[in-house]
């Protein structure tokens, strides 16, 4: 697979205040569910609970078999945006980007974003979950 996007250590990459923020800025436009999943898993963890962040959530967080914060973003930016954002994780790395494809795979939307858009799109998203600059690339997987 190649992609066209990020690559991030998934655990370092998160500044949990803004992350947290994100997450009722989620809930407050209509996309709760992620904050009560944080919330819930907060509950479960009873005796970690005052020190149980959004980092810890990414640690258990899974989206088609992929997990961390690379398959989060991916959800929340295909839920939001209507564009596919391809994700994957291994050893500890998050990669996020549009996969190399033929055009007729890709959404309405995916197919008429141009790399300044697409670029916006992605910053955007990154910069509510840290505080780390990005540099998009072209990755082998």
């Amino acid at each position: 697979m190649i992609i066209y996007g990020i690559c991030f250590t998934q655990r370092t990459a998160i500044n949990n205040d803004k992350a947290e923020a994100f997450l009722q800025e989620l809930s407050s436009v209509g996309y709760g569910e992620y904050l009560e999943e944080f919330e819930e898993n907060q509950k479960d963890n009873e005796e970690n609970r005052s020190s149980y962040r959004f980092s810890d959530w990414m640690d258990d967080y899974e989206n088609m078999g992929h997990v961390g914060l690379a398959a989060f973003l991916s959800d929340v930016i295909e839920k939001k945006e209507h564009i596919d954002i391809y994700n994957d994780d291994c050893d500890g790395l998050g990669y996020l980007g549009l996969a190399a494809d033929v055009p007729w795979h890709f959404k309405g939307k995916t197919k008429e974003l141009s790399e300044e858009k697409y670029i916006s799109i992605m910053s955007t998203y990154w910069n509510k979950v840290s505080d780390q600059g990005i540099d998009f690339s072209w990755f082998t997987l």
